[in-house]
């Protein structure tokens, strides 16, 4: 779910996944599954990911728990 919380936020802020990719070093192959659900995401990978987004660190698990 996560992955998909993820996935969401970029599509709605127009971001690609090849930015994500470029500002964390993770492969699109690799992004990609953890989008899609295929993959967990790491704690080391999700906090990549946050930061490159300018993110808080707690901001998708807010918006998961928003939703239930």
């Amino acid at each position: 779910m996560l992955g998909q919380k993820i996935k969401e936020y970029l599509m709605a802020n127009g971001i690609m996944q090849s930015f994500v990719c470029e500002k964390t070093g993770i492969s699109a192959s690799i992004l990609c599954a953890m989008l899609n659900g295929n993959r967990k995401i790491l704690a080391e990978e999700y906090f990549l990911i946050c930061k490159a987004l300018n993110l808080d660190f707690g901001f998708f698990y807010c918006e998961s728990e928003k939703a239930s």
